[in-house]
């Protein structure tokens, strides 16, 4: 019998993927990484859209979008069937932008420690070298989305920069992973619903994702991997009361849905130290081929993720 091999370099779903799979010899995981998305000028549908296209019904335009920060992700086994996982992350957003009849480009900033996620993962099969998994968590809203006021530079910011959403958000999934002789595929399905209200009386719309993963084993410690997602953001629920829906696109909630096709590749180097612990090393980076949405919405031009685990 033909059983699956947990230190290949291929064993493991790309960093980006929500939720990594974990398996049953291991007791546990702390990963560090850093991730970080650019996004450069504005689209309408398929269409590019200028700044002079934008004034015709903003007073400004925004240029581009940056989003990077640190997440520290603890995953511990629970029993045979069972893990728990916890993810934490510090965040920062930063948007430049011109404001009608005035040349110079403005930028806004904001950082901050951004949602909490509690997670548990369920093994529904497992079959020599083949796996189905189920996870499910909330996120709770520990992060940086002021309820007293104090944070003016939120106030004066739009629906893309708050770091957190202010509302307990349910999610869910399924991860099925099969390994070969020197190479593993994968195939994730994710949805997030943001529920209730945040102070600021709306909520985030809901989050879809279907992505899978071809890795391969090109040394005994490094492989090498080729993925494809599409993400589907719907709009949000509700709107901010002293949000302009004319100062900027993003101040309107119907700028806030999109659908994005993506294609990314990365690397996983495994060192093992012992036969369940070792150190790994991830970096991923994906581009959009296809985007779409019924209102303005950034250009995404590149995402990406490093990190550094060890495995126990």
């Amino acid at each position: 019998m033909t059983l699956y091999h947990y230190d290949r370099p291929d064993s493991k779903a790309p960093l980006s993927t929500f939720s990594s799979h974990f398996f049953p010899d291991q007791r546990g995981s702390l990963e560090v990484s850093t991730i970080g998305n650019m996004y450069k000028g504005l689209r309408k549908g398929k269409e590019v859209a200028d700044t002079s296209q934008i004034f015709t019904e903003y007073n400004e335009s925004p240029e581009s979008y940056l989003e990077y920060g640190t997440r520290l992700t603890f995953r511990f086994r629970l029993n045979l069937k069972w893990a728990m996982v916890m993810k934490a992350a510090y965040l920062a957003k930063s948007m430049s932008y011109y404001t009608k009849g005035n040349p110079e480009l403005k930028t806004d900033q904001i950082q901050g420690v951004s949602d909490a996620q509690v997670q548990f993962n369920y093994t529904l099969r497992q079959y020599q070298r083949q796996f189905v998994y189920l996870f499910f968590g909330v996120s709770v809203p520990v992060g940086n989305n002021p309820k007293n006021g104090s944070n003016q530079e939120f106030l004066s910011n739009n629906y893309l920069m708050p770091i957190s959403t202010g509302t307990w958000d349910p999610f869910m999934g399924a991860t099925f992973f099969q390994q070969f002789r020197n190479a593993s595929i994968g195939v994730q399905a994710f949805f997030r619903q943001y529920n209730g209200e945040n102070f600021y009386n709306y909520s985030f719309g809901g989050y879809s994702s279907i992505e899978g993963w071809y890795a391969y084993k090109i040394m005994p410690r490094l492989s090498s991997s080729l993925k494809v997602d599409f993400v589907r953001q719907g709009v949000i629920d509700g709107e901010y009361a002293n949000y302009d829906r004319w100062q900027s696109p993003f101040n309107h909630p119907i700028n806030t849905s999109q659908g994005r096709i993506s294609i990314g590749s990365g690397f996983n180097y495994h060192y093992k130290i012992s036969r369940y612990s070792g150190f790994r090393i991830s970096v991923d980076a994906k581009i959009p081929v296809y985007q779409n949405s019924q209102a303005i919405q950034f250009n995404q031009t590149i995402g990406g993720v490093f990190g550094v685990s060890y495995e126990f």
